[in-house]
């Protein structure tokens, strides 16, 4: 059952999104949003956060939407919550394959990812509209029931996420996910990198290689798995950043955390790795080292999730132990999703015995 909260935002949301920009409401209903701003402002004061504008509580006949709905990234955030938690009905498909008769894969080199469920068939990122913006939409004004509804409707606000451009630390391209929203398995990365931004899909430059001969060893495609990132901006360095890349600062992270949390809730998977710290950081809300988390079964939203080395620790560390540690998790993963383990691949990168 929505809060009276989420309704009001929702609502207001909405409003802001159909142009409206003040609003005409009775003494009950600016009773009840006085009352709610006022403990929002309250409870951000406690916490050492910025307050809400003192404009947001001025009394008068008409209230502005557009500076409720703005004045804090907690509006978005329940815009969303309320889009991605919204009745599904589907059935996961099961991503478990046969028993594995192949020789052990060499994770350096992986195949290339074949066509399959991709998300990025929604609208222009770069622009942050929709291709059919212009035209009338009756099907956006209704809450979006199923898990593509909600993804795309998703992407359409991750475009122009507020509270990631008031940051002004963050690139403009948005880079939202790629793969199966069926899928039983979400991996959650840190942010774009360069390589991710010009192709505007996560995962696509040598750490995406890396990542795609990880799930070959485990049988798995990019099209049977849900990949996104904790931030959907790539972290700027300044003018002239040409291909260098940075991890996503905690500020960074928290402005895009109520959008990874809306995609997990949309997607419901049977479990979720984090891939590094960035992500650890954002899911979790812990500050301790990937080495510390991973072996463990951690829980975001009610689902499990395991912690494991970005793949680009593993283009930097080429030690078999490294390449070990991550197949033990994924071993792991495979374990908790109920999919076939070979004896060959329960050894690989193991050293062999003398």
């Amino acid at each position: 059952m929505p809060t009276l909260r989420q309704l009001t935002v929702d609502s207001l949301t909405r409003l802001r999104e159909d142009g409206t920009e003040r609003l005409a409401v009775d003494d009950e209903a600016r009773s009840i949003l006085r009352s709610w701003m006022l403990a929002e402002k309250h409870k951000g004061e406690r916490k050492g956060e910025r307050a809400l504008p003192d404009s947001a509580f001025r009394p008068a006949s008409g209230i502005d939407a557009r500076t409720v709905a703005d004045a804090r990234t907690s509006a978005d955030a329940n815009t969303v919550a309320d889009a991605s938690s919204a009745p599904d009905t589907r059935s996961a498909p099961d991503t478990r394959s046969a028993p594995d008769t192949r020789s052990a894969p060499d994770t350096h080199t992986a195949p290339a990812p074949r066509a399959g469920h991709d998300t990025r068939s929604a609208p222009d990122a770069r622009s942050g509209r929709d291709a059919g913006a212009s035209a009338p939409d009756t099907a956006s004004k209704r809450i979006p029931e199923s898990v593509e509804e909600k993804l795309a409707y998703l992407r359409r606000r991750a475009a122009s996420w507020p509270a990631a451009k008031r940051l002004g630390t963050l690139r403009s391209t948005m880079v939202f996910a790629t793969g199966n929203p069926h899928a039983r398995l979400m991996l959650v990365g840190e942010a774009p990198g360069h390589d991710e931004e010009e192709q505007q899909e996560p995962f696509v430059g040598p750490a995406g290689r890396k990542l795609n001969g990880i799930l070959a060893a485990m049988g798995l495609e990019r099209r049977d798995v849900y990949i996104s990132n904790v931030c959907k901006f790539r972290p700027s360095t300044g003018p002239g950043q040409g291909t260098g890349n940075r991890a996503p600062s905690r500020d960074e992270i928290d402005a895009c955390l109520p959008l990874i949390l809306a995609e997990i809730r949309a997607i419901r998977p049977g479990c979720i790795v984090c891939l590094g710290g960035s992500a650890a950081k954002g899911l979790l809300g812990t500050e301790n080292s990937v080495s510390s988390l991973r072996g463990h079964w951690l829980e975001c939203q009610g689902i499990p999730v395991r912690v494991t080395y970005h793949p680009s620790y593993l283009l930097r560390n080429e030690a078999l132990s490294a390449r070990r540690a991550v197949w033990e998790d994924m071993l792991a993963v495979m374990d908790k999703l109920g999919m076939p383990v070979s004896e060959r691949q329960k050894h690989y990168f193991l050293r062999p015995r003398s």
